[in-house]
C-alpha cells in the first residue's frame, strides 16, 4: 500500500529525463533502419513507372508513323 500511495502522489523531476523505456528504444532503432532501407526499392518502382511511360510515348509514336503509311 505504501509503494502505491508513493507512486500515486511522487512527481516526476522538473527537467524530464530522457526516455529509457527498452520497446521505446528498440521501436526507435528499428524505424531509423526501416526508412533508408526502403529507397532502393522505391527506385525499382520509379524506373518501373519511367519505363511504361517510355513505352506507352513509343507506342504512340509508333502509332503515328503507321498513320503516315495508311
Amino acid at each position: 500500500m505504501a509503494i502505491a500511495c508513493f507512486r500515486l502522489f511522487t512527481r516526476p523531476p522538473l527537467p524530464a529525463l530522457p526516455e529509457r523505456n527498452v520497446p521505446c528504444f528498440f521501436r526507435r532503432i528499428a524505424l531509423l533502419t526501416d526508412f533508408p532501407a526502403v529507397f532502393p526499392y522505391l527506385g525499382i518502382v520509379a524506373s518501373l513507372a519511367e519505363q511504361a511511360i517510355v513505352q506507352q510515348r513509343y507506342r504512340e509514336e509508333t502509332a503515328q508513323t503507321m498513320r503516315g503509311y495508311l
